[in-house]
């Protein structure tokens, strides 16, 4: 076979190969025509202590109410982007991921946002702050036990913290943040308190005495100094006669 004859024959094999892939392609399409949602599962991951701020029912609830019903809908006609989009807007939700199994089951899987904080609210009402300073609603299924927050407390006008935000809900963001993450406070810290001039309390769990820790600077240091204090001092120490340990002067643990 000469050349021109080769280059001839490989021409005719691409226009037979596009000629398999465009029928390939159309049999693709017209079988997604024919393939239709079996079904929906709806997979909530749990938070830490087992329970959920929003269950599947919820979600199932949102998803019929802004698309109408799934089930026996043509698989092309399902938008898993845009679920996603519209789910993720609830804010009990970190993560939404939907798609379609190969037996044409869809499958939605939710990953839930984690408290670390509850804020007393009077005029707002109640939330949360999640790991990422995000506020929270009070969930109606689960009441999460975090530090409760009360006193005086401003009004959180941004869904989440940040720069612009009040300087002591910046502070409360990090304390929350150093509290969840520390095995020593996280068992020891009941209630957050803001008194009038802005000032952080920590109440403990146990105890009559009261933690001032005044603002989140040098944040790392003042609870250094109080978990060497609790250390060597848990025996022998006269607790019931003080009711504050003061935190606010540095290299200090002053007892009144």
């Amino acid at each position: 076979m000469n050349e021109n004859a080769k280059h001839i024959a490989k021409r005719i094999l691409w226009i037979v190969l596009g000629f398999c892939l465009a029928g390939l392609s159309i049999a693709a399409v017209e079988l997604k025509k024919s393939m239709f949602i079996t079904g929906i599962e709806v997979d909530v991951v749990l938070l830490e202590e087992g329970n959920n701020l929003v269950t599947a029912e919820d979600i199932l609830l949102d998803i019929a109410q802004t698309f109408g019903p799934v089930e026996n809908i043509p698989v092309q006609d399902l938008d898993a982007q845009r679920m996603e989009e519209v789910l993720i807007q609830n804010s009990f939700m970190k993560k939404v991921d939907v798609y379609v199994d190969a037996h044409q089951k869809l499958h939605v899987r939710v990953e839930q946002r984690e408290p670390m904080m509850r804020i007393m609210d009077p005029e707002s009402g109640d939330y949360y702050l999640d790991k990422e300073g995000v506020r929270i609603p009070v969930s109606r299924h689960y009441t999460v036990r975090v530090p409760i927050t009360s006193g005086n407390v401003p009004a959180m006008e941004e869904p989440r913290i940040s720069e612009d935000s009040a300087p002591v809900l910046k502070s409360l963001y990090a304390i929350a943040r150093e509290i969840h993450g520390d095995k020593f406070l996280r068992p020891l810290v009941d209630q957050v308190y803001i008194d009038n001039r802005k000032q952080v309390i920590l109440v403990p769990k146990l105890g009559v005495h009261e933690i001032m820790l005044g603002d989140s600077t040098q944040l790392e240091d003042k609870i250094e100094r109080l978990k060497i204090f609790y250390k060597e001092a848990i025996s022998g120490f006269a607790w019931e006669k003080y009711r504050q340990m003061d935190l606010r002067y540095a290299g200090q643990v002053i007892c009144r």
